[in-house]
């Protein structure tokens, strides 16, 4: 099957470049990892469900500002375009075609295009007309986007857990099933911040590594975003379900074989791979990397004291304490 094959009805007519007919003349800009994004082509009614969705992300126009920020223009498909199809127990999925300029990404009634030279610009093509049915597609094609403006400032997007005591995080990389919604509940009854327990990004920050919050929850999605401020990240924790509770020292390239599995979007991406591995090799020889097995029954500060007890005492060649 050819891309956008399942989801477009005519792929060869996909969209090469940003143009087409907007839906509206409304705009707003979203700030968040040190990027600003400035949505143009909006309906009233989708400038609103960007801002009840994004929150405090939401900025005023500044002319300075918009100069630099990443174009996200929004244009009007019909609905002839894609193929329908029953949502009814569809597992959220979508086509990627990569090149060495762009980047083209097809699902449900969208088509986005990532122009990445000479710098980062948006476009969607959609024929949703509901606040809720555009704001899906939307949030889905700005997570790719951030993806990729990560990468290219040293950052990149990971499929995690994250939380913080208010003073370090940890970080939990792992897909569906790893365990990181159980880890987040027992952080959330101690009193920590989730920063979320499905994509975070990890940022440098001169000398340290920094965990920040994208705009992208998992089970502990609000409907309003509450901003939380970055944290030193401490620990990169691999989780195993097991029965008992247990820590293990992770060699750095099994921490960083994790993390390039994690890093979704660019880590599929031919022709970024290269600068994935470089931004994730240089994260491995700052942060250390453990392996944590993980009981149903265990408590979260007692995981906390057994890594940071291995950590004061050192480890042997076999990685146990």
């Amino acid at each position: 099957m050819a891309f956008a094959d399942r989801f477009v009805s005519v792929p060869d007519l996909f969209p090469a470049r940003l143009a087409g007919e907007h839906w509206g003349t409304a705009q707003v800009s979203l700030d968040f990892l040190g990027a600003t994004y400035s949505m143009t082509g909006l309906t009233p009614g989708f400038q609103e469900a960007i801002e009840e969705r994004f929150g405090d992300l939401v900025v005023a126009p500044d002319i300075e500002t918009d100069k630099k920020a990443i174009e996200f223009k929004v244009f009007r498909s019909a609905r002839e375009d894609f193929h329908h199809f029953d949502l009814a127990g569809w597992d959220v999925q979508f086509d990627f075609q990569y090149h060495s300029e762009h980047v083209k990404m097809a699902g449900y009634q969208l088509m986005g295009f990532l122009s990445l030279y000479p710098r980062l610009r948006v476009g969607l093509w959609t024929c949703s007309e509901t606040k809720s049915d555009f704001i899906l597609g939307f949030a889905n094609l700005l997570r790719v986007a951030s993806a990729y403006a990560l990468l290219e400032n040293g950052g990149v997007l990971i499929h995690s857990a994250a939380l913080s005591d208010g003073y370090r995080s940890w970080l939990f990389p792992g897909h569906s099933g790893a365990g990181k919604s159980t880890l987040s509940r027992l952080a959330a009854h101690r009193g920590w911040e989730i920063y979320s327990d499905d994509l975070n990004a990890i940022v440098p920050t001169g000398k340290r590594v920094s965990v920040q919050q994208v705009p992208f929850a998992g089970d502990f999605g609000r409907e309003r975003l509450e901003i939380l401020p970055p944290r030193p990240l401490e620990f990169l924790c691999k989780l195993r379900q097991s029965e008992a509770d247990a820590v293990a020292i992770m060699e750095t390239g099994s921490t960083f074989a994790l993390l390039v599995a994690c890093a979704p979007f660019v880590n599929c991406d031919p022709f970024r791979i290269h600068r994935l591995e470089e931004n994730l090799l240089a994260l491995v020889e700052e942060v250390p990397g453990y392996v944590l097995d993980f009981s149903l029954d265990g408590q979260l500060q007692g995981l906390v004291e057994l890594v940071e007890e291995r950590d004061r005492r050192g480890w042997n060649e076999t990685g146990s304490c």
